[in-house]
């Protein structure tokens, strides 16, 4: 937003616009939850950004809770194309990094533009290439509390990589 047009003189106030990403996911995972579904179905929100949040009133950690509980999977693309070798100093992508991971996601890290159409496709292959598996504890207590839990994966003894979420919330449905 510009503001211009001051009557006392001064420079006109420029105000620019915050990103809000984690209260964008928390919304969206309380979206993706309020229509009931028959049968289980997969959640997935898609995070295209540089990763850093300056407008939200929801943390990272407020986010990645609301998608757990909402059993809602996050993907996330980083937009920030700097020198590959700083990416672990930059705050964003770590915070990227650590949405995707904690809620069973990847994160994806073009590190340029031209290498942009390359991660949206294998965003897009890891998407389609998802399994549901379900699971439940033989002594399973509907109290609220969050379970951690480990998927492993191996294919002629070697061992597979998993995407998965970390654990779950056993919550009265």
């Amino acid at each position: 937003m510009f503001r211009s047009g001051t009557s006392n003189g001064r420079t006109p106030e420029v105000s620019v616009g915050g990103t809000a990403i984690w209260d964008a996911v928390a919304f969206a995972a309380e979206k993706l939850v309020e229509k009931p579904e028959p049968q289980p179905v997969a959640r997935v929100i898609v995070v295209i950004s540089d990763g850093d949040d300056n407008a939200s009133s929801a943390t990272l950690k407020q986010a990645i809770d609301k998608a757990q509980r909402n059993e809602t999977v996050v993907y996330t693309v980083s937009t920030r194309f700097d020198d590959p070798e700083r990416w672990a100093e930059s705050t964003g992508n770590h915070a990227m990094k650590t949405l995707a991971q904690i809620t069973g996601g990847t994160a994806f890290f073009p590190g340029s533009t031209g290498h942009l159409k390359r991660s949206l496709a294998d965003l897009q292959q890891v998407i389609r290439s998802r399994y549901f598996i379900s699971y439940r504890p033989a002594l399973f207590h509907r109290d609220g509390h969050y379970r951690t839990l480990e998927i492993t994966a191996q294919r002629d003894g070697h061992k597979l990589k998993v995407n998965a979420r970390k654990g779950y919330y056993a919550t009265a449905n």
